[in-house]
């Protein structure tokens, strides 16, 4: 299945709740209209609950959860 993934978007906070997120989300949403595709896939980190309440409120639905490890040194990479 074809689909438009939105790599990053961002409004400043001066104009957040002004329509601009909206603005440019309907945007991208004419985009994939006008090419044929019928999906719009995009990621945001699980602290920004500002913006899942946002895509959810677009119709957004939570798809995959993607967990990361990292470590500092060799001496942690062991302990996995």
């Amino acid at each position: 299945h074809e689909y438009i993934y939105l790599d990053q978007i961002s409004v400043r906070p001066a104009y957040r709740n002004s329509g601009c997120g909206r603005a440019l989300m309907d945007a991208v949403r004419e985009m994939a209209q006008a090419a044929g595709i019928r999906r719009v896939a995009l990621d945001t980190m699980a602290f920004n609950t500002g913006a899942i309440m946002f895509y959810e409120r677009l119709g957004f639905q939570m798809y995959k959860h993607t967990m990361h490890l990292e470590w500092q040194d060799e001496r942690e990479a062991g302990t996995v």
